[in-house]
């Protein structure tokens, strides 16, 4: 019964998970791709040590967005299972309604919803906040690069932009 939930949850959750990291792919800047490829990277050693760790807070977005539908989707462990043998495949929302609304007690059905809201809330506000700076540096690269060309078409000597002399 486990295995029968998890599939279904990756089979909604990897088209989410794939529009994500494709919009942080379309984010890497294409001069740092240039540059990695006049330092003469190959693809894998261009893959494992530049697109992964820029991708990084992507991913983490996408796999954070994973858990909270996983464990907040009532719908599919309810219909699948109701809660499995033995309570394997139990998630809080069906441990929520089982215990408030088929249980009768409505008390410990609000605990537990109430449990599941702060966690929701907590991981979402922390995720948004780290792609938010995420972007703000990713911005700040830009920025700094658009200025670096600039002053190359400019015919500013190469050590003129750090104070080097000449």
């Amino acid at each position: 019964a486990v295995w029968a939930v998890i599939a279904a949850q990756a089979w909604r959750i990897v088209p989410l998970a794939a529009v994500i990291v494709m919009a942080g792919l379309v984010a890497i800047p294409e001069e740092i791709n240039d540059a990695v490829a006049v330092d003469g990277a190959r693809t894998w050693r261009k893959m494992f040590q530049v697109t992964i760790p820029l991708l990084a807070p992507i991913i983490a977005v996408a796999v954070l967005f994973g858990v909270i539908l996983s464990i907040s989707d009532m719908s599919l462990v309810y219909i699948l299972t109701r809660g499995g043998p033995t309570n394997s495949t139990q998630v809080l929302s069906t441990w929520a309604f089982i215990k408030g609304i088929e249980g009768g007690s409505l008390g410990q059905g609000a605990a537990v919803a109430l449990f599941l809201r702060r966690f929701d809330k907590q991981s979402s506000v922390r995720a948004v906040r780290d792609s938010l700076d995420y972007l703000a540096r990713l911005w700040q690269f830009r920025a700094v690069a658009r200025q670096f060309r600039e002053k190359r078409a400019l015919g500013a000597p190469a050590g003129a932009e750090r104070g080097n002399g000449a």
